[in-house]
């Protein structure tokens, strides 16, 4: 009896830990960072390490983002960049925590493709907004602003349900357009901000869209005064 209860025992060499690597942010998760060994896109991987088997796990923030808390086996360790684990034939678990420590906005270059030609036969806007969101993206990242794009060319044209949902988890949705007038005499920068539906969200809106074409009209010499609009639907939503 003893010789078969020692025969039912794993040996050590295959007694193994399994680690789970869970990690969380702000935004979205594979923005906020990374654990060595956790599979691309996925909040949450397994790995396994034989008994007695040592493995050092690097942890790296994602751009803008910074360690807010790594918790090993349940208990707080600080503010680490490396967890090293040993095998020992019990369940073990690394948690990070991510959080935004910077600016982040996403670019939306209006419509795709030839769309809205202009006077100047030469002119599209899809051309140009798509030109001149490639030119803001580039620029606004030299001040260390997190960007990102709801296209992925300038033929891409994702819907704009689709395009609003790509903001989730960003500061500011900037969409880019230019709009057609049969009076030639137009000549104004405007903002259409979020409408007072949400009055939190109109209440930084507004302002930020005025600074933002009292900019343009100073860079541009526009003949007219900006404006400022709200668009809604029936329902008084965006």
């Amino acid at each position: 009896l003893e010789e078969l209860k020692d025969q039912d025992q794993p040996s050590e060499e295959k007694i193994i830990s399994q680690v789970t690597l869970t990690c969380a942010s702000n935004v979205k998760s594979t923005q906020g960072g990374t654990i060595e060994g956790m599979q691309p896109g996925q909040t949450t991987s397994f790995v396994t390490l034989a008994n007695g088997e040592t493995r050092e796990f690097a942890i790296t923030p994602g751009k803008g983002f910074r360690i807010s808390k790594v918790i090993v086996n349940g208990k707080s360790i600080g503010i680490v960049n490396k967890v090293s684990l040993t095998g020992n034939g019990e369940a073990q678990s690394i948690y990070v925590k991510f959080k935004k420590q910077g600016l982040f906005i996403m670019l939306d270059a209006g419509h795709a493709g030839y769309y809205n030609r202009g006077i100047i036969r030469k002119y599209w806007e899809s051309k140009m907004t798509w030109k001149l969101t490639n030119y803001l993206k580039k620029e606004l990242e030299s001040y260390g602003i997190v960007c990102g794009m709801t296209k992925k060319s300038q033929k891409h044209d994702p819907g704009v349900y689709e395009r609003g949902l790509k903001a989730k988890g960003y500061d500011l949705f900037i969409s880019i357009h230019s709009n057609y007038s049969d009076a030639r005499g137009t000549d104004y920068p405007l903002a259409i901000v979020s409408s007072k539906h949400k009055k939190k969200l109109y209440k930084k809106a507004q302002p930020l869209g005025k600074k933002l074409v009292k900019t343009i009209r100073s860079t541009m010499k526009t003949r007219q005064i900006y404006q400022v609009w709200v668009k809604r639907q029936n329902d008084g939503r965006d």
